[in-house]
């Protein structure tokens, strides 16, 4: 026997293993979606578990998120035939980190509901421990507010990036004027906004080196009419390039699954602290993925966790 032969064959036999083992999970399901194995057919749930022996049928309309276990994520749009075996192949290209596999699995768990030491209570009491932290004001502050911010009171931002900011409109407001003080109530810049959102500029303050703004939005016609101070807590340069590099990570494979990809990061960015960030990241799974109920669910799941609900 050709010895030589002996390392090929342990390797083609050993991802002929891989594959066998390598099944998915279901994140969400819209429309007709049967699974086939043999004669049977069967529909699915987000949770249940599928085997590369099995085929997938989409309908018209149809939809189906999975997550593969080596942590990729795929979504299915178009009506036809899946062999769970392509899709598995297609998975393991993706070459997915233990960070993307986490933060994947993390979308599975709130999905379902497997994980009983992670559930949206737990992390509520997360946010509100954030807020104790940084001193930040409670949501019922905010609803005696005259202007209604639409973000979390209170947030981690990384200072490279513009932050974005919006709030309810006020009727004859005109312009409004978002003023930004530091820790000790100095003014540090005054911005004018036509409308009722602006791109924050925090690279090009003055003032650099400033770990915390607050920000407050006055309606310009009507100085009496002002929001609930916005905290603002500028993550240090170090760190951030860190986040910066895990995102990147987390980025891979995205033209793969889109909407997913944003769940994952919106979880990233959630356990980071990043809460205006992944309420964004949040936002933008539901706006490309609108019919899918869980995607909706983990929207307002974590709009009340933050007290936007």
């Amino acid at each position: 026997m050709n010895t030589m032969k002996l390392p090929l064959l342990s390797t083609l036999l050993m991802w002929a293993g891989l594959l066998q083992a390598q099944d998915f999970r279901v994140l969400a399901v819209r429309g007709p979606v049967e699974v086939v194995q043999g004669e049977s057919h069967t529909g699915t749930g987000p949770g249940r578990s599928l085997s590369v022996s099995q085929t997938l049928e989409l309908g018209p309309g149809s939809y189906i998120g999975l997550l593969h276990q080596s942590g990729a994520t795929l979504e299915l749009k178009a009506p036809g035939k899946y062999a769970l075996a392509d899709l598995a192949r297609t998975a393991l290209k993706q070459n997915k980190q233990t960070l993307s596999s986490r933060y994947a699995n993390y979308v599975l768990e709130e999905i379902t509901k497997t994980d009983k030491g992670r559930t949206s209570a737990e992390r509520n009491r997360n946010y509100r421990q954030y807020m104790a932290v940084t001193g930040s004001v409670e949501r019922g502050t905010a609803d005696n507010a005259a202007i209604r911010l639409l973000t979390p009171l209170q947030t981690s931002v990384l200072g490279q990036q513009p932050v974005s900011v919006s709030w309810v409109p006020v009727p004859g407001a005109g312009t409004y004027t978002v003023t930004l003080t530091n820790r000790y109530d100095e003014v540090v810049s005054t911005l004018e906004a036509p409308k009722s959102e602006i791109a924050v500029p925090l690279k090009s303050l003055p003032g650099k080196g400033e770990q915390v703004y607050f920000l407050t939005v006055r309606a310009k016609n009507k100085p009496t009419l002002y929001s609930a101070p916005l905290l603002l807590k500028v993550v240090p340069e170090a760190e951030a390039q860190t986040m910066q590099q895990e995102l990147a990570q987390l980025h891979t494979g995205a033209e793969e699954s889109r909407a997913l990809n944003a769940l994952v990061e919106a979880t990233y960015l959630e356990e980071h602290q990043l809460y205006l960030d992944a309420l964004l990241a949040y936002q933008q799974a539901v706006r490309l993925e609108p019919e899918v109920t869980e995607y909706q669910t983990l929207l307002k799941q974590y709009r009340q966790r933050v007290g936007l609900e």
